[in-house]
């Protein structure tokens, strides 16, 4: 603008004083680049920092030394020991049990895989001391649970908590896969493991079962074995 807008008499010193600003302007532009190098350079090595950092206390938190890592055996309290890593907006490198005494308070529905886990875990330990064949006793455990739970929630508008009964996903769900649950825990007492793995191992054969192919067989040939509800 300043070029089209000069006279002839100007044109020399604004060509002079232009040239100035661009020298200006490629120093500004180095700088900013070595500015942005460091600055990604630091970031990363901060990122490195705070990852190690909650490695390091995440590793601390489900160290056998501590408590025989009982803590970090349920998947509730490890979410609650990973969420406040590395840092909360008030807090800078907050530790894993910061993180979990603050984190368990806040109220949180359990998943319901991990409802299933714990109804399998149940029964499982109650199998120990039953004479019935195992896969025998689990039916029968599934079939006596409850048909229906009390869910709580909050109606947004009053505020006020309310009680309402529906059906028990975790026995539907249960006595639907029977024949996927009954191949995982056979499968799974071929296994030598430690007794208190055994819900852990039921729990992911019965993934491995429900992906293989074969299962859909066991599904049809299992289907008139349901136990009606």
């Amino acid at each position: 603008m300043a070029l089209g807008q000069a006279s002839p008499e100007q044109m020399e010193a604004v060509k002079a004083q232009l040239s100035k600003f661009q020298v200006h302007l490629q120093t500004a532009n180095t700088a900013y680049e070595a500015a942005r190098s460091e600055q990604q350079a630091i970031e990363k090595k901060l990122d490195q920092m705070e990852a190690g950092f909650a490695q390091d206390e995440l590793l601390m938190f489900i160290d056998k030394r501590f408590i025989n890592g009982k803590y970090a055996r349920n998947p509730r309290n490890l979410a609650d020991a990973m969420a406040g890593l590395p840092f909360a907006h008030d807090v800078h490198f907050m530790g894993a049990w910061q993180s979990y005494a603050r984190c368990s308070k806040l109220d949180c529905p359990p998943h319901h895989r991990f409802q299933l886990f714990e109804t399998i875990q149940s029964i499982w330990k109650k199998s120990q001391k039953s004479r019935l064949p195992p896969v025998e006793f689990f039916h029968q455990e599934i079939i006596a649970l409850p048909k229906t739970v009390v869910l709580k929630t909050v109606d947004p508008l009053t505020k006020k908590e309310v009680s309402e009964r529906s059906e028990n996903g975790v026995r539907s769900y249960l006595l639907n896969y029977w024949a996927i649950w009954s191949l995982a825990i056979t499968k799974s007492l071929e296994s030598p493991v430690e007794p208190e793995r055994m819900a852990f191992l039921i729990c992911a054969n019965f993934t491995e079962v429900q992906r293989d192919p074969k299962t859909s067989v066991a599904l049809v040939l299992g289907a008139t074995e349901k136990t009606k509800k």
